[in-house]
């Protein structure tokens, strides 16, 4: 019934908290073939060069973590 989330810079990157404090995930969820949303999430990350967490949360339920990389706008290697 309680949803977090934070959004914020930290050295160069963009990261993204989501928690709650839901039943949790366990590790054979995360692993589960039909997973699309998880997996959706990750080949999202993946493709930005960024990474993603999926932990137990402090409180109880699930924190999910997503950092990506910023590109600076004089980097020459920046594509559009």
């Amino acid at each position: 019934d309680q949803v977090s989330v934070s959004l914020h810079r930290d050295d160069g990157g963009l990261v993204l908290e989501v928690s709650d404090n839901g039943k949790g995930i366990s590790p054979a969820d995360l692993a589960k073939p039909k997973s699309f949303g998880l997996r959706g999430i990750r080949e999202r990350v993946k493709s930005l060069d960024g990474r993603l967490e999926i932990q137990p949360a402090a409180a109880g339920g699930t924190r999910v973590t997503v950092r990506v990389p910023l590109a600076c706008d004089d980097d020459p290697t920046r594509q559009s």
